[in-house]
């Protein structure tokens, strides 16, 4: 009623398989509003070769959009043997603040015909940057006349997409 894998003249008691480990190289941080580039390196770590290897990668946030394809092959990888992607990646000023995931589904065949699936999530750092502006000055009066004082207003805008903390501005 169930079947047991049977392997005749080796002392091999289980299939070998091969296995996809992937790994990721992020940005420190992203900005929105910035681009950035993701390299991506998938490893076949088992102990027989992965075939028809195909790549997905899809954003699950409309405001992180892909700039480079979003589909990959591989014809294989031996075991030990790897392949690397690029992925560039596009924000735009309303991308949220935090880890913004993208999915990649990885599909192969195994060595007897089996197809194995398996997905893993790339976490793209999205975090804001403060940009300090001056946005208007003006005096009090308008003109003023030497030697004698006058009020003078300095207006500083934070411009950027995160918060300034621990701001100071000295007058030179």
């Amino acid at each position: 009623r169930y079947p047991v894998t049977v392997n005749v003249n080796t002392h091999i008691s289980t299939q070998k398989k091969p296995a996809l480990f992937v790994t990721q190289q992020l940005p420190d941080r992203v900005a929105p509003g910035e681009d950035c580039t993701v390299d991506i390196l998938v490893k076949n770590t088992g102990l027989t070769r992965a075939s028809d290897i195909s790549m997905v990668v899809n954003s699950t946030m409309k405001s992180l959009v892909l700039t480079s394809t979003s589909r990959y092959y591989v014809e294989h990888l031996d075991p030990g043997e790897h392949s690397s992607i690029a992925l560039h990646v596009a924000t735009d000023k309303n991308t949220p603040v935090g880890i913004d995931p993208v999915t990649l589904t990885i599909s192969y065949q195994n060595p007897d015909g089996t197809i194995e699936r398996q997905t893993e999530t790339v976490g793209i750092p999205v975090k804001g940057r403060a940009d300090i502006a001056v946005s208007s000055v003006a005096t009090d009066p308008v003109r003023p006349v030497p030697g004698s004082a006058f009020t003078l207003i300095i207006r500083v805008e934070n411009t950027g997409t995160d918060r300034a903390t621990s701001v100071r501005a000295t007058l030179d």
